[in-house]
């Protein structure tokens, strides 16, 4: 005799997330989707970067430009560091 999966209120079928998510889900990065990957990052982290700067040059008046310009400046470099070293480690021991 075969048992039927459990009901939910509406009468559908109730889904168990965490077996589902166990089954379905594999994180498994190669180096060409790895390499990929951290290149749109940076490809985004450069583009903020870039127009934030365009925008505090257009408006270097402006205190709420300013703030985001500070924030980017000190920001940006160590974010893109951390990014580059997460994505590509050290191997040579």
């Amino acid at each position: 005799m075969e048992s039927t999966p459990p009901q939910n209120r509406n009468g559908r079928q109730a889904l168990d997330a965490p077996v589902l998510l166990e089954e379905s889900f594999d994180a498994r990065l190669g180096s060409r989707e790895r390499l990929r990957f951290a290149r749109q990052v940076l490809l985004c982290l450069l583009l903020l970067v870039v127009a934030v700067f365009a925008g505090y040059a257009a408006m270097p008046d402006n205190p709420a430009m300013a703030a985001i310009f500070e924030v980017v400046k000190i920001g940006a470099l160590p974010l893109a560091t951390l990014v580059i070293t997460f994505y590509f480690p050290n191997k040579a021991r």
